[in-house]
């Protein structure tokens, strides 16, 4: 997934495994378009991908506590 790219090519990088990512399952494609409503309430599919990418930046924050990035 994109969202965790950047923490699995640190943890490769780390052990000395070269690797050349390549992103995909791209979450936010499915966002609505610019010209979308803006909504007081978010709706299931972006509370989901709001939790992905707090998911990410907290592990993130873990792997380059704990030296694994």
């Amino acid at each position: 997934s994109a969202f965790h790219m950047t923490r699995a090519h640190a943890a490769f990088r780390r052990v000395g495994v070269e690797v050349h990512p390549v992103a995909c399952d791209f979450q936010w494609l499915r966002l609505p378009e610019a010209g979308h409503p803006w909504q007081v309430f978010p709706d299931e599919e972006s509370l989901r991908n709001l939790t992905l990418w707090w998911h990410e930046r907290l592990g993130w924050v873990a792997y380059r506590l704990l030296g694994r990035a």
